[in-house]
């Protein structure tokens, strides 16, 4: 969708973060989704937008992430849809994008909806 705005909805509390691209998830306070699980790296997801297409990528230095499980690539506890999230993976609105035990749906809203 051209000229759209992309949200995060945390599925557990209905939290909406609006998206300005490109943005990153992390643990990291100045992410601009700072997710709420103990284990995630600093910068662990961008997301970016091209020609009106949006795009995550794995963004950790490690590339690892860590459980009361054990340590697992960030590509398997991280997912799009259920599958494994690798770089330059294209999200669209709808996608369910879990990190950990979180799961947030992204969604797109015509960017003039979007700022009433």
């Amino acid at each position: 969708m051209v000229n759209s705005q992309p949200f995060l909805e945390l599925s557990e509390t209905s939290e909406i973060f609006a998206l300005s691209c490109p943005a990153t998830l992390g643990s990291d306070q100045k992410s601009d989704v700072v997710l709420k699980h103990p284990y995630p790296e600093p910068i662990q997801i961008l997301i970016t937008e091209t020609d009106g297409k949006f795009f995550a990528s794995v963004e950790s230095g490690s590339y690892k992430a860590k459980s009361k499980f054990g340590i697992f690539p960030i590509s398997v506890w991280t997912t799009i849809n259920g599958k494994p999230l690798k770089t330059g993976m294209p999200i669209e609105d709808g996608d369910c994008l879990k990190v950990g035990e979180n799961m947030y749906w992204f969604t797109l809203k015509p960017a003039e909806v979007a700022a009433i």
